[in-house]
């Protein structure tokens, strides 16, 4: 590194895929199995895995969010002032998992008016979401200048979850989470706390920016250089560079263009075992975006969605993006002039999908995508022995 940073680091982040038991179904829950809440009565340390002894703990019942959210609030009141603090929240909540939306009964009960179930769950959630970040916000002001110092980051890392049981909405964009459709990637984030330049705050910005490149605005910072000195020095070349951009100077004014202007999505040929929903790939230079592949989620959510009007299997609207008949290499958008990607316009201007190509089975050779083998059923049958991930050789 070229500098050193002196500061105290905090990671909280959920075990996002470990299912747990509980003694009968929540109100709000479909499911006798929790994604979000931890086991009311734990026969032994091993049923809760690194969260044993915080089980029903504060409010909630044990609602896993609400147990992160309690850290994270110890971390920030017992924090020794001056000393940096670097905090990493990766919020649990709006998460839909393999049993289903599960939300907090105090905050389900408020949302009666809401008559579809998922559209009510998710709503739920995040309300409790904003909740949460209310209190973080809160803990940060409350000491001394801590706010007057903080630059506070939320950013989303997918498109809302617009399929059967996902309760999201990604209107007025086309398709949503698991595909390359502005639905599924084009995300919600937000900058504030007073470090942020005064004359920047409440203001929109529509520029891209990719989500890794908060790595290397970070890094800008703490002061410290981003390049990884010790994957460059491998020989053969392990790991590709690092090609996060620094956004500061267009987050904090300075600049009203991003430096981030073309980005790889998806590489060709996505494993189906990796992403059952997936299998499209996607290049983007900015403002057009070229989708290869067959696409699943090709359609576009209501202002209302879900609803109990018509219910839309969401992975069975496919998009054939390649025609072999007409010359068509895939479907391209300008994502700028068109965001709801209702104008394909890979056959009257077949030269930018020609490029985007090109660009895109380049990227293909720089992409860090080895071979990690088949899935092992064993993984899946010791976490649910032991309720939560870990080692299953």
């Amino acid at each position: 590194m070229g500098h050193q940073c002196v500061a105290v680091c905090a990671h909280i982040v959920p075990h996002a895929l470990a299912p747990l038991p509980l003694p009968s179904p929540s109100p709000s829950s479909s499911s006798s199995s929790s994604l979000h809440t931890h086991s009311l009565t734990p026969p032994s340390s091993s049923a809760d895995g690194p969260a044993y002894g915080l089980n029903a703990s504060g409010v909630d019942g044990g609602y896993e969010e609400a147990i992160f959210n309690t850290r994270a609030l110890s971390i920030i009141t017992n924090h020794p002032l001056p000393t940096p603090l670097y905090l990493y929240y990766a919020l649990h909540t709006s998460c839909v998992g393999p049993h289903g939306l599960q939300a907090p009964a105090r905050f389900y009960d408020q949302l009666g008016f809401i008559k579809n179930e998922d559209r009510r769950k998710n709503h739920a959630m995040i309300m409790y979401m904003d909740r949460v970040v209310g209190n973080i916000t809160t803990a940060i002001k409350a000491r001394p200048g801590m706010w007057e110092k903080t630059l506070l980051v939320w950013s989303s890392d997918n498109g809302g979850a617009v399929h059967l049981g996902g309760g999201a909405n990604a209107y007025p964009l086309r398709g949503g989470y698991e595909n390359n459709w502005e639905g599924g990637v084009r995300v919600a984030a937000l900058v504030n706390g007073g470090f942020l330049p005064a004359a920047m705050r409440g203001r929109k910005m529509e520029e891209p920016m990719h989500e890794c490149d908060w790595y290397t605005t970070f890094a800008h910072l703490a002061g410290v250089d981003p390049h990884d000195a010790k994957a460059a020095a491998v020989t053969p070349v392990a790991l590709p560079p690092v090609d996060s951009l620094n956004m500061w100077d267009l987050i904090s004014g300075v600049n009203a263009t991003s430096p981030r202007r073309e980005w790889a999505m998806t590489p060709l040929g996505e494993s189906i075992k990796a992403s059952a929903h997936g299998g499209d790939a996607a290049y983007m230079r900015w403002p057009y975006k070229l989708i290869v592949g067959h696409v699943q989620q090709s359609g576009w959510c209501g202002e209302v969605h879900p609803n109990n009007t018509l219910k839309w299997d969401s992975f069975k609207s496919i998009e054939h993006c390649n025609n072999t008949a007409t010359g068509k290499i895939g479907c391209l958008f300008n994502v700028v002039d068109d965001p709801g990607e209702h104008h394909d316009l890979a056959l009257s201007q077949p030269d930018i999908a020609a490029d985007l190509l090109k660009r895109m089975q380049a990227a293909e050779k720089l992409w860090f995508d080895p071979d990690r083998g088949d899935p092992d059923p064993k993984a899946c049958k010791a976490a649910a022995k032991s309720g939560y991930w870990g080692p299953f050789l």
